[in-house]
């Protein structure tokens, strides 16, 4: 086999690895946009027979202030994520599609409604650390 055959069939390869490699930071890069935006988006589907939707959503509302009280901004998806248990009760489903909380309450063929979770902003304190040696040339 010729010089420039086994040149090509580098090239070739290379062109591979930078594709996939590329392909894969971007499905990277999309995670971290949807965990750091504004807010968590949610829908909700309400049961057909459900005749008043303001409880559920006090309930959903109330369960996420509990849920983020404490928790800083970076962290607020991850644990929404790990905690969708809490959402959940005899006739709620939740799971997360696409950065997006969806809770359905019955066949969830009734009204919908979507929105943004609230971001709940806590003071935390900023620690400054100590050094003796800084504090003896102060």
């Amino acid at each position: 086999m010729p010089y420039f055959q086994y040149e090509v069939k580098i090239h070739m390869s290379y062109k591979k690895i930078v594709v996939v490699t590329m392909m894969w930071l971007l499905v990277l890069s999309g995670g971290v946009i949807a965990r750091n935006s504004e807010g968590v988006p949610f829908e909700m589907h309400f049961d057909s027979d459900c005749a008043e939707t303001y409880p559920f959503q006090k309930q959903m509302q109330d369960t996420y202030q509990k849920l983020m009280m404490g928790i800083q901004k970076d962290s607020r998806y991850t644990v929404l994520v790990h905690n969708l248990s809490l959402f959940e009760s005899e006739d709620v489903t939740a799971q997360m599609k696409m950065g997006t909380l969806v809770l359905t309450q019955g066949d969830g063929k009734g009204a919908t409604v979507e929105g943004t979770l609230a971001q709940w902003n806590y003071c935390v304190a900023e620690v400054e650390p100590k050094s003796w040696l800084a504090s003896l040339f102060s």
